[in-house]
């Protein structure tokens, strides 16, 4: 069964064969899986809905949308833009409180619709939701009515590619888009996938890998995503920042950062922000969702959100024969653009 979005593109649902097969390692959806077409994006059931709804969506001049492929680097930067805003000084107490709240994804909402979501608390999205709007239905979208009466200066988090967001969204308002090299994306997505009840991924890394490979992951595919953001880096109103430079010199990104947004920080306000919003402190105040969430017990030391974080990790845990796969399937989707990536190397 084939439908159209809003914005013209095809939407081809995932037969149930196909659906049974994949159960036996990947956590579904309860309308489904399907893929939006020409590029493939593979999301559940319900996202179309909700991508229709983001097409009509009613952006702000001074909204900060933080767009990214899945682990890349996206809390971080939540939270550094966030307390950019509202937290320089590191006396705002709303600090303490789930980044998520304060700065919501409008991405999802397709993911209440997991089959795992009812036994996953999520009580914080729908005590918000039913404070702001009492009479309207969650199935309608808890995050983008969420998004929609917040006031103030709003920072979004968002995993959609910018073809399935507003029409000239860059020309409405700003977006940070947050890049890191595929190698380490896949791997920290492969741990977030293995310890989250919404995942529920039972395989190994080379399974996984290879299905993020074919695009059977949500989310994917990976190279679309980032190649259009790459061929708006030059417009004004987007920031394309790669997550091996945060690491490498934060505070020259901040800085960046700081005059993309007209934050106007000065240099110790900015070296709050660098401090408040480290790998070490963020950790220390634990991870922004309920423990509930987790299939998994975590590594010792880790997060869902925040692991490692290391820039060329992949070294430690790729084999040959993945390394080479990973390399071929990274040389043929990067060969028409200039884009390149720091490994660790």
């Amino acid at each position: 069964m084939t439908r159209r979005l809003l914005n013209g593109m095809e939407v081809v649902q995932m037969d149930e064969e196909w659906i049974e097969k994949a159960k036996k390692k990947h956590g579904m959806f309860k309308h489904g899986m399907v893929r939006i077409l020409p590029h493939g994006y593979f999301y559940g059931g319900r996202a179309p809905y909700f991508i229709d709804k983001i097409h009509t969506f009613k952006f702000r001049p001074d909204d900060v949308i933080i767009m990214t492929f899945p682990k890349c680097g996206t809390t971080w930067m939540q939270e550094i833009v966030w307390n950019m805003i509202y937290n320089p000084n590191l006396d705002n107490p709303q600090a303490k409180t789930s980044i998520f709240l304060r700065s919501p994804d409008m991405s999802q909402d397709m993911q209440f619709d997991g089959e795992e979501v009812d036994n996953m608390e999520v009580s914080e999205f729908e005590a918000l939701f039913r404070k702001i709007a009492p009479d309207k239905d969650p199935e309608e979208g808890m995050l983008l009515e969420i998004l929609d009466k917040m006031e103030g200066r709003r920072v979004i988090k968002n995993h959609y590619p910018l073809c399935l967001m507003t029409p000239g969204l860059l020309d409405k308002t700003k977006v940070i888009y947050v890049i890191r090299n595929p190698k380490d994306a896949l791997i920290s997505y492969y741990h977030f996938a293995r310890v989250m009840k919404l995942f529920r991924f039972s395989g190994t890394l080379e399974e996984f890998i290879d299905d993020c490979l074919k695009g059977e992951v949500v989310f994917m595919p990976f190279w679309p995503h980032v190649k259009e953001a790459w061929s708006q880096r030059h417009h004004p109103n987007m920031l394309f920042v790669f997550y091996e430079d945060m690491k490498a010199d934060i505070m020259k990104e901040l800085r960046s950062i700081n005059t993309f947004i007209g934050t106007n920080l000065t240099e110790q306000q900015l070296e709050n922000v660098a401090k408040f919003t480290s790998l070490s402190a963020m950790k220390s105040r634990g991870d922004p969702i309920d423990k509930r969430n987790y299939k998994t017990e975590l590594m010792e030391g880790d997060t869902v959100y925040m692991r490692k974080g290391q820039v060329g990790d992949w070294k430690n845990v790729f084999s040959p024969e993945l390394d080479a796969k990973v390399n071929k399937w990274i040389e043929e989707n990067s060969k028409d653009t200039d884009i390149t990536f720091n490994y660790g190397n």
